[in-house]
């Protein structure tokens, strides 16, 4: 179903969404990250608990946005967006750029996940790596990163319901935005039709599904 139903929709990302723009003066929200860090997790957790980030499309991919050679200075006029972006992992002309110019006008959240996880759950998508590639991942991110102020996310606060509730109220005052009363947790993993429907629902009505789930892919080995 879901090669038939992409992850990047008109609905769900841009690119291929086109901005709309809001005079809303809420702040576009950054979300560097290492791959396999619990990108996805910490940016449904957002769109789907501060509602003024729930949106048309949901988020935007900021490489790929660069590489489809948009104009990142439209995100700046476009409102209060979710942003991501695996730079300096992914480095293509003019990205480094984009990066600092968003950067310097957003709260920056940044998801962390245990390198041990990230080489685990890199297995589950048929990636190899190493302890010393992650580790070289983490020193080059860290060095860019740290100059910025933001805010660490421990993906282990993502996952577990009775430390969800605090985390995402710390978000909230963090990046200036009230969240939700009533908080949506994650659906489980095991959860295997539930997410596949939320995951449809999301690729095909955006903002207006019930629950957010932007992640790209299942593993085939994932139980």
């Amino acid at each position: 179903m879901f090669k038939l139903l992409p992850h990047n929709t008109l609905m769900t990302v841009a690119p291929p969404g086109k901005l709309k723009t809001t005079r809303d003066g809420a702040a576009i929200v950054l979300v560097p990250s290492i791959m396999r860090s619990g990108t996805h997790l910490l940016i449904d957790s957002i769109l789907n608990n501060i509602s003024v980030y729930r949106r048309r499309p949901l988020y935007i991919d900021l490489d790929q946005y660069v590489i489809s050679g948009l104009d990142p200075n439209d995100i700046l006029l476009a409102g209060p967006y979710v942003v991501k972006t695996h730079f300096p992992q992914v480095q293509v002309p003019g990205l480094s750029e984009a990066v600092r110019l968003i950067a310097s006008r957003s709260r920056i959240l940044i998801p962390r996940r245990n390198p041990d996880s990230i080489i685990k759950s890199s297995l589950l998508f048929d990636a190899d790596l190493s302890a010393e590639s992650i580790n070289a991942a983490f020193a080059q991110f860290d060095g860019f990163w740290l100059q910025y102020e933001h805010m660490d996310v421990q993906f282990e606060r993502l996952t577990h319901r009775d430390r969800y509730h605090a985390l995402m109220h710390e978000i909230s005052r963090f990046i200036g935005s009230d969240a939700r009363k009533s908080l949506i947790f994650p659906p489980a993993k095991n959860e295997k039709m539930k997410v596949y429907l939320i995951k449809a629902m999301t690729r095909l009505i955006g903002k207006y599904s019930p629950v957010v789930n932007t992640t790209i892919s299942f593993s085939k080995k994932a139980k």
